[in-house]
């Protein structure tokens, strides 16, 4: 077990070390937003290409409108 909270980030690669060495645990915090930010685009895109799915199968408009919702939401969790 990694103990980053006591200071121990002997056993973490080099990149790592300057994520536990932020102060007030900073770089925890910054991992996991970024963990967080990649699974809710993951979740989003599949929506998205769910709804497609539904809208060349069926042909229905209002599956398209939401897939191009999903879409805009996928884009600005990946940009911003």
């Amino acid at each position: 077990m990694l103990d980053i909270v006591s200071g121990g980030s002997s056993q973490l690669p080099s990149g790592m070390k300057a994520m536990a060495s932020l102060p007030g645990g900073l770089g925890i915090k910054i991992t996991n937003a970024l963990a967080a930010k990649t699974i809710a685009g993951s979740v989003t895109s599949i929506i998205t290409l769910h709804y497609l799915r539904i809208a060349r199968r069926d042909n229905d408009p209002n599956a398209l409108f939401w897939a191009l919702v999903y879409a805009g939401i996928t884009l600005a969790l990946m940009i911003f």
